[in-house]
């Protein structure tokens, strides 16, 4: 049976619910100011009517008003029995790997024999290699059982290269070895080259795979991790460029789609091309077009998918030098054209601006930051119903501008969509003391394309959360005087948004303009928490507060200003600072902490008395307070995979960067913004696994690749 209340309550005799519900009539468990605060809700209910926080709090007083003396004490028996029912309930889980309390991991990791690994944090007892314990025993020295365990060790994409197989031999005639000594030159071969699908034959070279140089030699093993993940963008409306020609990126830029990798269904197999994530390339989308249309990409004119037979894959690349200008090559003369390597779709047939193209397709990312299509909802108010985009409004705009909307709530965008024009608000603004949160919908990513600032403004204690949400175009901007009257929000919070770097990106992908903030903090007192963020610059007064966490600040150089007052050259607000990566210099009248960061450009704090930088890398010049087991970029320069927005690399540094910066943080870490990802140490962790699983004589190594 069920032990809820209402389930218990009805057991008891008829006689004394009736007696129960009397006593509650005539001596209510309400306190006095309890009694009043139901009272004046229940007269604005019912005339202007409830709504979020308020609603919730006249439904939790109206039924403690209506539980009598027993029902309360049943309500106690209740709660003990559902956390008893709850716990049995859980000991049986606990019994199996898939099902258990993490604590319990490593509890059952001690019964089958599994010996943990220090990772710094990052990984205590994976459940994955936990469940696969036994089966790697019996597959020990395998190439498919390291790949797994690569793979459960890291939670990436990986696989397993022998290199040994891959060496130029002579060929026994007793022993054939296909495809030793010779090298493919059909279309399409060269896709692979270096990679850990590169079957040509090399000869041999003696230096150490370990230090990522040598490869080919007859005791390397090399194993290939994929960091970069293939996200997924849902029926999001095209770019149009004219009437025949558009762009899959929301950015209206040329961006390289993905293909969707497939599950190993046989854990003794080793991983193939299509088994990873990966750009798709022109040659194989053509060649395995049925496999691919409607699983990483699909073409919707309307709501009505384009059929198959009127697709075709070819290059649409520029033909002349200025992409806003050029016309595109090999324009189809009927049906669809697709372009993967850039992102581009043309018509035979030229469609109306009535006509909405929507695409859904794959594209390159490099993990939980700046927002995307990946889990979130433990960053989302769950208090009250939301507000849907565009379910119960057709736009955010129009919500906002809504008579009935009381500058509080939630209000939450479903789905990719793309939004310019009228459905993007000038302002957006915020009872007095009241919370409001704008967000996408968990998995969603929205695009918010501004050809103005968009002013946040609120009454006195106002709050206001953005989550989810793309940026582009235009800065938020926080004014000190909305007509003559001091703006009075007091909390701006950014969660996994991204404010796009530079002002936004040209048809060429590089910044309109370079340097250009993203946020702009003129008024006073008000509290800015950024967290797992990628925005340009910031300007904020000196009587604000910022605090930032797993976030990229962009100035798009070294030498432009990332954070500073409102004027770009002064001393800007006190700043607190996690696990960052800044790209600029930064000017604070207080830098009160800096943990784990990476500061690209100088930074100067104007009070250094005060605050602390620590396990952090800071530029030459730079003025600071006291800093603790900092690193000096004069000499340990640090290396990137990229820092140009929006490749799947951005940000990250690259793996052969200096140990004292990939393991610079204080938990052995790495600095800057992706310190949770724990990449070194989940390696360090790989590497102590592969030697005691390591056939005797062979040595690896690991590789991480990186998207052509």
């Amino acid at each position: 049976m069920s032990f809820d209340i209402e389930s218990l309550y009805a057991l008891l005799p008829a006689v004394h619910r009736l007696r129960d519900a009397e006593a509650a009539r005539n001596a209510p468990l309400l306190s006095p100011a309890e009694a009043a605060e139901l009272a004046a809700l229940q007269e604005r209910a019912e005339t202007t009517g409830l709504a979020g926080e308020e609603a919730l709090r006249h439904t939790r007083l109206d039924a403690k008003a209506r539980t009598g003396p027993l029902k309360a004490l049943l309500t106690l028996v209740a709660e003990q029995a559902q956390a008893i029912e709850a716990d049995l309930d859980q000991l049986y889980e606990d019994s199996f790997i898939e099902t258990c309390a993490p604590w319990v991991v490593p509890y059952i990791g001690d019964l089958v024999g599994y010996r943990a690994v220090r990772t710094g944090g990052a990984l205590a007892a994976p459940r994955a290699e936990v469940a696969n314990t036994i089966a790697a025993r019996r597959r020990k020295g395998t190439a498919a059982m390291l790949e797994q365990t690569a793979r459960d060790l890291t939670g990436l994409d990986a696989s397993a290269v022998e290199y040994f197989r891959r060496l130029a031999v002579t060929q026994q005639l007793n022993h054939l070895r296909p495809g030793i000594g010779t090298a493919r030159l059909t279309t399409g071969a060269h896709d692979f080259r270096g990679g850990a699908f590169d079957h040509s034959a090399r000869s041999a070279e003696v230096r150490r795979i370990g230090s990522r140089r040598g490869r080919y030699n007859i005791g390397h093993l090399g194993i290939f991790l994929w960091r970069s993940v293939a996200l997924p963008m849902r029926h999001a409306p095209a770019v149009r460029v004219d009437a025949r020609r558009f762009l899959f990126s929301p950015l209206g830029i040329d961006t390289p789609l993905w293909a969707a990798p497939a599950t190993e269904r046989d854990l003794r197999s080793l991983a193939g091309p299509e088994n990873v994530p990966a750009p798709l390339g022109r040659r194989l989308l053509a060649a395995e077009l049925a496999r691919h249309y409607g699983d990483s990409l699909l073409v919707l004119r309307g709501e009505v998918p384009v059929p198959l037979a009127e697709v075709q894959a070819c290059c649409l690349a520029d033909t002349g030098p200025d992409p806003a200008t050029s016309p595109w090559a090999n324009m189809p003369a009927t049906g669809i054209a697709l372009d993967p390597e850039l992102g581009r779709l043309a018509f035979a047939a030229d469609q109306g601006s009535d006509i909405v193209i929507r695409v859904s397709c794959l594209t390159g990312g490099n993990g939980r930051i700046g927002g995307g299509p990946y889990a979130r909802a433990a960053t989302l108010e769950a208090e009250a119903a939301p507000l849907r985009i565009p379910a119960d409004a057709p736009s955010l705009g129009a919500a906002l501008a809504d008579p009935d909307f009381a500058g509080e709530g939630v209000l939450e965008w479903v789905g990719d969509d793309r939004a310019t024009g009228a459905a993007v608000p000038p302002a957006i603004h915020v009872a007095a003391q009241r919370r409001l949160e704008i967000r996408a919908a968990d998995s969603a990513f929205p695009t918010l394309v501004a050809t103005a600032p968009i002013l946040l403004t609120g009454g006195d204690g106002a709050e206001l959360t953005l989550n989810g949400l793309r940026l582009d175009g235009a800065p938020l901007v926080v004014p000190a005087l909305v007509g003559g009257v001091l703006n009075g929000l007091q909390v701006l919070r950014l969660r996994h948004c991204t404010l796009v770097p530079g002002g936004g990106l040209d048809r060429r992908g590089d910044p309109r303009t370079p340097g250009a903030a993203s946020l702009i903090i003129e008024a006073e007192n008000v509290r800015v928490e950024i967290e797992s963020c990628i925005l340009g610059g910031i300007r904020a007064t000196e009587e604000a507060r910022l605090r930032i966490r797993d976030c990229v600040v962009d100035a798009n150089a070294a030498g432009n200003a990332a954070i500073a007052a409102p004027d770009g050259a002064s001393a800007g607000a006190p700043l607190w600072m996690f696990n960052t990566t800044i790209i600029g210099t930064v000017h604070t009248r207080l830098m009160g902490l800096c943990s784990n960061c990476i500061l690209l450009g100088t930074a100067k704090s104007s009070q250094m008395q005060q605050g602390i930088v620590r396990h952090s890398l800071v530029a030459p010049g730079s003025v600071l307070p006291r800093r603790y087991a900092c690193v000096a970029a004069e000499e340990v320069p640090p290396r990137f995979s990229s820092l140009r927005y929006p490749a799947p690399d951005y940000a990250r540094l690259s793996p052969e960067c200096d140990q004292r910066i990939r393991r610079g943080a204080d938990d052995e870490g790495e600095m800057g913004a992706f310190h949770d990802a724990q990449e070194a140490a989940r390696e360090a962790a790989l590497l102590f696994r592969l030697e005691e699983s390591l056939p005797l004589g062979l040595e690896a190594g690991i590789f991480h690749t990186a998207p052509r």
